[in-house]
């Protein structure tokens, strides 16, 4: 009984300081990451700063499927890993307010025009930019996002930035159903699954 006792004293003894110690290291990597005081300043995704897609992606807007303002999302699949983010106006683009360059293009579509399952370097809005040196403002989303949605982003939000043209991406396989009555009430779905 004696060695048990012993065993258990010894055991909290060694275990306590420990998990303290790992709180300890914890909270200061927070604090130093936080504030930038390491050579490396990324944070771990349980931290916050990260959501998952769902949570990133809105329904608040009057076209539908958009994304949550100044937010970021990982998006793993057994497919694809992938880390978006979002601006001041839920685009998934850089911010807006600090570009001074002179020719810009309004991107508007769904998922092809967005990059759904790919990291922001990787989407077509990066590569036009990088092929014809112009800045382009990505206002594709994701989510069912037709013809009419496109209207609807570019009248409510994308026109107000100014442009000298507008690119956009028509996918004929979902784009002559994404507005249609008949095929959705067909489909029986109720509910966006975003």
């Amino acid at each position: 009984m004696h060695i048990v006792k012993s065993f258990f004293k010894y055991l909290f003894h060694l275990i306590i300081p420990c998990f303290i110690g790992l709180i300890c290291l914890e909270v200061a990597s927070f604090f130093l990451v936080k504030n930038h005081l390491l050579p490396i300043n990324e944070p771990p995704l349980n931290y916050g700063d990260y959501q998952t897609v769902a949570n990133w992606r809105s329904e608040q807007e009057s076209w539908g499927a958009w994304h949550a303002k100044e937010a970021k999302a990982i998006h793993e699949t057994p497919c694809f890993f992938a880390s978006y983010s979002s601006n001041e106006v839920g685009a998934r683009d850089a911010s807006f307010s600090n570009d001074v360059n002179k020719s810009k293009y309004i991107l508007l579509g769904d998922s092809f025009a967005e990059g759904y399952g790919v990291s922001d370097d990787l989407n077509v809005q990066h590569h036009l930019q990088k092929v014809t040196g112009k800045r382009v403002f990505n206002f594709g989303s994701a989510g069912d996002l037709g013809p009419l949605q496109y209207w609807l982003v570019y009248e409510e939000l994308a026109k107000k930035y100014t442009h000298d043209g507008l690119i956009i991406f028509f996918l004929p396989s979902n784009d002559f159903v994404d507005n249609d009555y008949d095929f959705w009430v067909k489909t029986k779905r109720t509910y966006m699954y975003f």
